[in-house]
């Protein structure tokens, strides 16, 4: 049986270490989860855009619903929580083969690999 392992994470459109929302409570942001089979150097990405409830409330412009997938809803700015919720989901997640893995893995993060048909 194979394990997901989290291998780094990157935030492409901020600088992670200066990072401080204005509001802790009100942010929206990209991360890039790299994650592979464990024990490997492999890896592969997946896309989490993590907001809070206020800010979508802010952005949802006057809808009544919006969808949420691949999405992580955090209530507020821990990014070291926020982290670790990532590492526990690779660390639970196993399967017989990687793409087995990947396919569970896509039910949270967008996978890079999500609509590749060869």
């Amino acid at each position: 049986m194979m394990r997901a392992e989290l291998k780094r994470l990157h935030y492409p459109d901020m600088d992670i270490e200066s990072f401080w929302p204005d509001d802790p409570e009100c942010f929206h942001f990209l991360m890039q989860a790299m994650i592979g089979p464990e024990g490997t150097d492999t890896e592969e990405s997946f896309d989490f855009e993590v907001s809070t409830p206020k800010w979508l409330l802010q952005h949802r412009a006057s809808q009544c619903a919006v969808f949420g997938h691949h999405m992580i809803l955090a209530f507020d700015y821990d990014l070291k929580a926020i982290e670790a919720r990532v590492r526990s989901l690779c660390s639970r997640t196993t399967g017989e083969t990687w793409e087995q893995i990947a396919s569970k893995l896509s039910q949270f993060g967008r996978w890079e690999f999500e609509d590749y048909r060869p």
